[in-house]
């Protein structure tokens, strides 16, 4: 299987809103696997659903994953009970080749090592450096990856892969190593989100808390009226009454810790009931704006605010920026 070489991000048909019995519902996208049960991450959270910096949640381990190895980590167990080892993508995608689970598609949300703020703010170029040469090091270990697992018959990784990318700064590097396969915004930031819209192919996924309001209805309109390619998908939603919102809201997919409550949801969700939220889960959505509208302009400050499309257009054209 050779790597991919074409410059274009394929079109994900897979990720869109899907009809159902009880009408056209969400797809429910397991957060991390299934995550409310099992510990996440685990083969056995991925199974039971059909990205942290360090160790510690899961593993009780102090060590940022960056500076291990594999040697380092293959001992290791989680916390949680059941008490599982951490897979390696080979072996995550290895399972997902098997008979019977052709129907399943993942987000493949790749983590990037970041510069504080004062290195961004000072331009330390030595540090800024070595963290753009790991990020092309980890792109490219991905697309080896991909291409060293063979897929289901009839069912190549292009169609069943979306590459979740959270900046502007690395579409090239989606183009560069895993051109063809279809691109995911990752993001908190309606705004911001708008900019990923205007590159071909290219889908979005939310933070839940801070884009419930009207400008989530007016990227929801915005999209299906003018890019109704695209797929708009939520994330991490959990609480009940966020679930029929997102259903009542026709988005393509909602990522929860718990996809069997979401199915039952989907199943039993009238379009007449009525909607309410709780004063905690209101709570929730001003604090996480307020905090996301803080985090979000460092993450922009250290990433650029907006996406050069000039130079997106001539990686589409020409195959190099």
């Amino acid at each position: 299987m050779a790597l991919a070489k074409s410059n274009d991000a394929a079109l994900s048909a897979f990720a869109f809103a899907k009809d159902t019995p009880n009408g056209r519902r969400p797809q429910a996208i397991a957060h991390r696997g299934y995550k409310a049960k099992y510990p996440e991450n685990t083969m056995s959270a991925f199974r039971a659903a059909v990205e942290d910096p360090t160790l510690k949640r899961c593993f009780g381990v102090d060590a940022r994953i960056v500076d291990c190895t594999w040697e380092d980590i293959q001992s290791l167990r989680t916390i949680q009970i059941p008490h599982e080892p951490m897979p390696r993508l080979t072996e995550f995608l290895e399972w997902l080749a098997s008979p019977g689970h052709e129907h399943i598609w993942v987000i493949l949300d790749i983590k990037l090592l970041l510069p504080t703020f004062c290195q961004a703010l000072f331009n330390n170029r030595a540090v800024l450096d070595r963290l753009d040469r790991y990020a092309d090091d980890l792109f490219h270990a991905i697309a080896v990856t991909l291409a060293g697992v063979q897929p289901a018959p009839g069912r190549p990784w292009r169609e069943r892969v979306t590459v979740g990318c959270w900046a502007a700064k690395y579409l090239p590097l989606c183009f560069k190593h895993l051109g063809g396969y279809p691109i995911t915004h990752i993001g908190f930031s309606v705004d911001y989100a708008r900019h990923f819209l205007t590159v071909p192919g290219v889908n979005v996924s939310l933070f839940l808390w801070t884009i419930v309001g009207p400008r989530s209805d007016y990227l929801l309109r915005e999209t299906r009226q003018r890019r109704p390619d695209r797929a708009i998908l939520f994330w991490t939603v959990n609480p009940v009454s966020y679930m029929k919102w997102c259903i009542r809201r026709q988005v393509d997919g909602v990522i929860t810790d718990d996809p069997k409550r979401f199915l039952e949801v989907c199943k039993s969700y009238k379009p007449e009931e009525k909607i309410s939220h709780s004063w905690a889960t209101w709570k929730v959505v001003w604090q996480q704006h307020w905090r996301m509208l803080m985090k979000g302009f460092a993450f922009r400050y250290k990433h650029g605010y907006w996406i050069d499309m000039k130079t997106v257009r001539a990686y589409l054209e020409n195959g190099s920026m």
